[in-house]
């Protein structure tokens, strides 16, 4: 069994060590006394600084430590908790100057989060959603449950850009070497991607470069979807895709009807940055 370190000695060992030390017991007899009677190991030299201690202050307690303190009060773990729930970007620091405890440290600070359960992760960003398209798609959902939709004659589509030139914010060097320079374009190279996934199977990949409008976007899906409406799905299919002005264009809307495309009407989607400008928001 180790030895305790004297930080871990509990308080009646202590006391014990200090009434045998003054029936005249020696260190060595007190350790062996304790291991027999107690089953702990306490060393040599802890007995010496508690008995030392103990004539000196007549107290086996520990001395008060100094410096700033190690922990916040019931009423700082409160307001600490309520400014997280109020804002959880905020810094320790932040919540330094705002508990008004310039003594304590921002480890502290750190420490009493952890305890009250908040933990440190990474953002998940979603979408802007207004409150009337949020009760429009909560209305879509419920029709959707109620009707208890399986989607297996729906095609869902959409498009995304890839960036084809991109550097990780950390790499390595030799000690002692230059830090390593790597350029970086102002506008990196980026393609588009459009594509079409179903429960029968997906549409062929469309790869394209530049802005896409009304009449580009009608050639799409005139190459990609239209042949896999005509293979996978003959006897009839719903046409899902977001609410892209050059999805919803009076053009696009006649070309779907002019090719027997259905298109699965959905709520609209969150306001556009140009929008949230105007509103204030950025």
């Amino acid at each position: 069994m180790s030895s305790q370190s004297r930080a871990t000695i509990p308080k009646f060992l202590r006391l014990k060590c200090v009434r045998l030390r003054k029936d005249g017991l020696t260190y060595p007899q007190i350790q062996q006394r304790i291991q027999l009677e107690d089953e702990r190991t306490v060393s040599i030299p802890s007995m010496s600084r508690i008995y030392k201690k103990f004539t000196e202050t007549g107290s086996v307690d520990d001395r008060r430590r100094c410096g700033p303190p190690r922990c916040l009060g019931p009423a700082e773990r409160e307001k600490l908790d309520a400014r997280m729930e109020e804002d959880d970007e905020t810094s320790a620091r932040d919540l330094q100057t705002h508990l008004n405890t310039p003594n304590t440290s921002t480890s502290t600070i750190c420490r009493e989060r952890r305890r009250l359960g908040w933990i440190r992760g990474s953002t998940r960003y979603c979408q802007t959603v207004r409150k009337v398209n949020q009760e429009k798609r909560f209305v879509h959902c419920a029709r959707v449950l109620a009707k208890e939709d399986t989607f297996d004659d729906v095609i869902f589509t959409d498009e995304c850009t890839v960036q084809l030139e991109s550097h990780v914010s950390l790499c390595y060097r030799r000690k002692g070497s230059a830090p390593k320079l790597k350029p970086k374009p102002k506008h990196p190279y980026k393609v588009h991607v459009w594509a079409g996934v179903s429960r029968r199977g997906t549409t062929e990949l469309c790869i394209f470069t530049g802005k896409l409008n009304s009449i580009g976007y009608q050639g799409i899906l005139e190459e990609c979807l239209l042949p896999f409406i005509q293979k996978k799905y003959p006897e009839g299919h719903r046409f899902m895709q977001d609410n892209d002005p050059k999805h919803t264009s009076r053009s696009t809307q006649d070309w779907c009807t002019a090719n027997d495309v259905v298109h699965w009407v959905t709520p609209l989607n969150p306001p556009t940055s140009t929008q949230l400008r105007k509103c204030g928001l950025k």
